[in-house]
């Protein structure tokens, strides 16, 4: 009999935040599928509401080369981004989750990720971070620690804001693996940064742990002056965030 797995709990879950939306693509050989073991990688199988299926450029050149330009590809080394695209394949693991109480799925989509590496793939690549992951830092940083290191599946980014150089606009992505919103701050004043960096680590550590967040939900910090609230804002169609998110803004700000 199989040994059970350790669950990945998510201590704050409550139904009605959303479903998990997972998208991992892998570039390699996958003539012969790579055998996913239970223990070694901690994988029960594909979670019900994944699918998991692999592709040519013949077949889809669109979606094979998609991430290999642009905006996905801009931190991609020259050989690996040249190797990837010479791949005969792409395996793509995508879909909504149906249990969202633990993240259980998450551990499953990671295991299955570093067996389709183990079996010679190239890489790992997440759209929903923009970010591809090399074989050593996938091991390193996803799997290897055996629990959720949540904040490498979400990113933080800081963009100016066109009318005024000195405030900011921060906001996430990545949420939508946890079926939670994405969050947006903007008019961020310089002073303000480190406490706004510090809010978004909560509440995407909040996220993973399946809190949700009401419309108008204060929030208090004590750094942080004023009333400041979270209305829900946005739809899955905003490549923004691509997926919706939380307008977070201060009320009492003339």
């Amino acid at each position: 009999m199989d040994e059970p797995l350790e669950s990945w709990p998510r201590p704050l879950y409550r139904d009605g935040g959303g479903q998990p939306f997972v998208f991992y693509k892998l570039h390699g050989d996958f003539s012969t599928m790579p055998r996913v073991s239970r223990a070694v990688h901690r994988c029960a199988g594909v979670p019900v509401g994944l699918e998991l299926f692999v592709t040519t450029r013949e077949v889809d050149p669109a979606f094979f080369e998609f991430g290999l330009t642009g905006v996905f590809a801009k931190d991609l080394e020259p050989a690996l981004a040249d190797a990837l695209a010479a791949a005969p394949h792409a395996l793509i693991i995508r879909g909504e989750v149906r249990d969202a109480a633990t993240l259980d799925y998450l551990r499953d989509v990671i295991g299955m990720c570093t067996a389709m590496l183990d079996g010679g793939a190239l890489a790992v690549f997440d759209p929903q971070i923009l970010t591809w992951w090399t074989p050593a830092r996938w091991r390193e940083q996803v799997f290897a620690p055996g629990e959720p290191t949540i904040g490498r599946h979400a990113m933080i980014l800081v963009s100016e804001e066109p009318d005024d150089p000195h405030r900011a606009w921060v906001h996430t992505r990545g949420l939508r693996l946890f079926g939670r919103p994405d969050l947006s701050i903007h008019r961020v004043p310089t002073e303000l940064m480190p406490v706004m960096k510090e809010l978004c680590d909560r509440f995407i550590a909040m996220a993973a742990a399946g809190a949700v967040i009401g419309d108008g939900q204060p929030i208090r910090m004590e750094a942080l002056p004023g009333d400041w609230r979270c209305f829900h804002a946005g739809s899955f169609d905003d490549p923004d965030f691509n997926n919706v998110h939380l307008d977070i803004r201060r009320l009492d700000e003339s």
